[in-house]
């Protein structure tokens, strides 16, 4: 079986600054991390977040994988990394399912967009993928627009589907 999916050692950084600046400081945390500092301790000293350390999988064709963690371990910006959501600072992600290998951390748009299309998916954590079958509390009814397309009303609306 050959890998549908592939990690290998995958940084994800996110600087608080920008610029330069950005640049420099993840670069500087790169560096420690290489060193074996601890995220946490490199994260507050460089004015980054460390959202993903050197994580590698590779999960075959066919295969079912979850994934478990704790609260803010990366879970999920590594599997927004698989569509390319997520910026990969350093590694690789590599899409072999369905055609010839793809590091979507590397890719041109055009590649990138044929590859959501035709080869990989994602079910957001938080989304409603259904909203006009859920009713919302009264709290969080709100205007939300997707693709141009008003989902919820005002406060006293209830939640229609989109026309189309």
């Amino acid at each position: 079986m050959s890998a549908a999916l592939e990690f290998r050692d995958v940084h994800v950084i996110y600087p608080r600054s920008s610029g330069r600046a950005a640049s420099a400081a993840v670069q500087k945390a790169l560096t420690r991390l290489d060193a074996g500092e601890e995220s946490a301790v490199v994260s507050a000293e460089e004015a980054v977040t460390v959202a993903v350390r050197a994580a590698s999988l590779s999960i075959a064709e066919g295969e079912i994988c979850v994934m478990m963690g704790l609260s803010g371990s990366g879970k999920s910006t590594l599997l927004r990394a698989a569509n390319g959501l997520a910026q990969v600072t350093r590694g690789s992600v590599l899409l072999g399912a369905g055609g010839p290998s793809l590091d979507v951390a590397r890719c041109d748009a055009a590649s990138l967009a044929a590859a959501r299309r035709h080869r990989v998916s994602m079910v957001f954590q938080h989304a409603a993928l259904l909203p006009w079958r859920t009713r919302p509390r009264v709290r969080d009814r709100r205007a939300v627009a997707v693709d141009g397309r008003t989902l919820f009303g005002t406060r006293s609306a209830d939640p229609q589907p989109p026309a189309g």
